[in-house]
């Protein structure tokens, strides 16, 4: 008989889930159960080529796409772990909170990089070394007795600096990502989002859609991502 670590990664993996991964999460206040599964499914290249220089339509289709799929891929987990005995909560769009400055008690980002997908880049965004910044993701949290990950305690960004060049907002400071460090050590979240606005109203005429892209579409890891399959 399968455990239960395997039983989810093969159940998220048919179900389409490009990554995935287990988080310790104890110690964390705002963690409700001491371990999470984070998933990720990444963007097709198609849409992270046509973004290099701002947010278009069919990115903002996708964006809202693969949340749904997500949504439905968390619950399908949470699901199953809750039919073998063990508490589970799938933090699908509508249960998690938005927070004032849009916070989260638990972004979704901490339980990526404890679950070892990847780390968080000079952008504030998780970057994964099969897909850069080019994912989105999403987690449960449950009790089950998963096998976690040792996950990454440092960026692997190195030296550099090119989403900061590229952000069009100059909102990203270019600092290395520590696992103490704030949102607000790493970019003016408020500059992000008034660009993120202006860009999705002038490309595609959604002026509150909030999507930008620029700097992780310019990162070298999405680059690579992008590069495996140039046609």
């Amino acid at each position: 008989m399968k455990n239960i670590s395997t039983q989810i990664s093969e159940l998220l993996q048919e179900a389409g889930a490009d990554l995935s991964g287990f988080a310790d999460l104890s110690g964390i206040p705002e963690a409700e159960l001491p371990r999470g599964i984070s998933v990720a499914v990444k963007l097709p290249r198609h849409i992270v080529r046509e973004i290099q220089n701002g947010p278009t339509a069919a990115y903002h289709e996708a964006y809202h796409d693969i949340n749904r799929k997500l949504d439905a891929l968390v619950t399908e987990a949470a699901e199953v772990l809750i039919a073998e005995g063990y508490k589970a909560q799938a933090l699908t769009r509508s249960r998690v909170v938005s927070l004032p400055e849009n916070r989260t008690r638990l972004p979704h980002k901490t339980v990526a990089v404890r679950s070892a997908l990847g780390w968080i880049g000079k952008n504030n965004l998780l970057i994964t070394p099969q897909f850069g910044g080019a994912v989105r993701i999403s987690s449960v949290l449950t009790d089950a007795p998963l096998k976690t990950a040792d996950h990454l305690l440092r960026s692997m960004c190195g030296y550099c600096d090119i989403c900061r060049q590229a952000c069009p907002a100059g909102a990203i400071y270019g600092n290395h990502w520590l696992p103490e460090s704030d949102r607000d050590d790493m970019f003016r979240m408020s500059d992000c989002e008034d660009m993120a606005n202006r860009l999705s109203g002038e490309n595609f005429g959604v002026p509150d859609a909030g999507i930008c892209g620029i700097c992780f579409a310019r990162c070298p890891y999405t680059q690579r991502y992008l590069n495996e399959f140039p046609g």
